[in-house]
């Protein structure tokens, strides 16, 4: 997860990793159901595109 744009609590402060084990743990035996993903985007860092998303230099599309 990029945590680099999460607030900080003091300026300088380094970005803080995400840690998810505590939502594992809570919620790992749940079931949230399927979805398919249908490509898979290889982006450049700080290159946006119209769409305001980073900028797709490649894609690879997945088969089901």
């Amino acid at each position: 997860m990029n945590t680099i744009q999460r607030p900080r609590r003091y300026p300088g402060d380094q970005a803080a990793p995400f840690d998810a084990r505590g939502i594992i743990n809570h919620y790992g035996s749940e079931e949230w159901g399927e979805y398919a993903i249908p490509e898979v985007h290889l982006s450049q860092r700080f290159k946006y595109d119209d769409n305001g998303y980073y900028h797709c230099c490649a894609s690879i599309p997945l088969n089901p």
